[in-house]
């Protein structure tokens, strides 16, 4: 018997669009999920985050779909615990570090190898990051990280962000790297190829499932290549103006519930 959601796949950013700004799920929101999830719905996130930043909030429910995680650098099963598959950034993006560590001093860096987090000149901005995603993090310094790297980010209070990434784009790396910001106080260092749209679109490819709409919702710069991706996309009433331009519907901020409302406009 056919369900209403047959065939709908969401696939939603998470901080700043399903979590609040006390970073949690609602339980609007979680109650929306799951129903949608019963009534035959694919449900996933896109993420910056590293899968152990993810997974806790799953407790309740899951997603049954992999993950988009590492901005899109790297899809996570949930169900195996596994990547599969994983765009590394190459040898040459301790380079880029470099030229911003002999620039600013008031930068600090975390390097990601898949599910492990380096920190190296932690500062205030890295700090609170670690604490409130409960990351285990190692105090290491990036050019003693061993490649590959699946993404690197450059962490700093947020009215400095755009001077780092102002130098970045008058620098040689501009055309061989991606540099995305994906909240006020993180940029971050991704392989060209890399992205969550890209990642989107493997994953659904991967699927052996039949999909005929994939709905994406996002509050940021890094959440652009999602919505293009989406066959129906949205941003979050608190998302950034150029998100909001690429977005087809704008919907209610991320602490008005916002992925219930998307469910319930689901016709």
């Amino acid at each position: 018997m056919a369900k209403k959601y047959d065939g709908y796949m969401l696939c939603t950013d998470m901080d700043g669009t399903l979590l609040n700004t006390d970073h949690e799920i609602s339980k609007e929101n979680a109650e929306a999920i799951k129903h949608f999830i019963r009534e035959g719905g694919i449900f996933t996130v896109a993420t910056g985050r590293i899968p152990p930043a993810v997974i806790p909030f799953f407790t309740d429910f899951a997603p049954n779909a992999p993950i988009v995680t590492h901005n899109g650098a790297a899809v996570y099963d949930v169900e195996s615990g596994e990547y599969l598959f994983n765009i590394s950034l190459d040898d040459g993006a301790a380079d880029v570090l470099e030229y911003i560590e002999k620039q600013f001093d008031f930068v600090g860096f975390e390097v990601y190898d898949k599910s492990k987090l380096y920190a190296y000149r932690p500062n205030e901005s890295i700090n609170w990051h670690v604490g409130i995603e409960n990351l285990k993090v190692e105090i290491k310094n990036y050019k003693d990280v061993p490649c590959p790297w699946t993404k690197a980010m450059f962490v700093q209070q947020k009215d400095k962000t755009d001077i780092v990434r102002s130098s970045l784009l008058k620098s040689r790396y501009r055309d061989k790297y991606s540099f995305i910001q994906s909240s006020g106080i993180f940029l971050e260092v991704l392989s060209k190829e890399a992205s969550k749209g890209n990642a989107l679109i493997k994953m659904r490819e991967h699927l052996n499932r039949k999909i005929h709409t994939v709905i994406c919702a996002g509050d940021n710069e890094n959440d652009i290549s999602l919505l293009r991706a989406a066959d129906v996309s949205y941003a979050v009433g608190n998302a950034i103006e150029d998100l909001k331009k690429e977005a087809d519907n704008i919907t209610v901020t991320n602490n008005e519930h916002a992925i219930a409302k998307i469910i319930r406009d689901i016709t």
